[in-house]
């Protein structure tokens, strides 16, 4: 729960800071990040890395409501709610939460790929401590349901957008 959200934030800042300080990557500055081409070719342009973005969060979505009506969907909503009723039924809790994890740390790995391929750059400061802190504030906002987090996405990433736009009537 509490305790290993911030043990993920203390170890992001631990990541980011030995990668800064020792230069692990080569560069402090960032690094280019994948072309876009296939054989010689230009593959991808901005309109087609958009498609492939939504293409893959609509595939998690119905991933993820797949997930929750089946089989493990009930075993995690009864460890999430009443997990000692889980472990009296059977249910390694343990197990289940571990592999939930990893399942995550895939999807936040693929959307990392992804974001590495829209922006073509790759630099420590893209993913500090205030990039955690604006994903747990979308997930604060969105809840949980299956397109609460895009919501919540939506709201801490597009108001900013919006509220600039009023600065220049000020």
């Amino acid at each position: 729960g509490f305790a290993l959200g911030l043990c993920t934030l203390a170890v992001a800042w631990l990541v980011q800071s030995l990668v800064t300080a020792f230069d692990l990557t080569g560069t402090n500055l960032g690094i280019t990040g994948p072309t876009r081409n296939l054989f010689g070719q230009r593959a991808l342009s901005n309109a087609g890395v958009y498609v492939v973005v939504v293409l893959v969060l609509a595939s998690s979505m119905v991933a993820v409501r797949s997930l929750r009506g089946s089989r493990i969907g009930r075993a995690l909503d009864l460890t999430k709610h009443a997990r000692q009723a889980a472990e009296a039924s059977g249910i390694d809790t343990t197990e289940l939460r571990l592999k939930v994890f990893v399942l995550g740390a895939v999807v936040s790995g693929i959307a990392g790929g992804l974001s590495a391929l829209s922006l073509r750059f790759v630099s420590p400061d893209l993913v500090g401590i205030g990039k955690s802190l604006d994903l747990l504030t979308i997930a604060l906002i969105g809840g949980s349901s299956t397109g609460g987090p895009v919501a919540g996405a939506a709201l801490v990433r597009g108001l900013p957008e919006i509220w600039s736009g009023f600065s220049n009537f000020a």
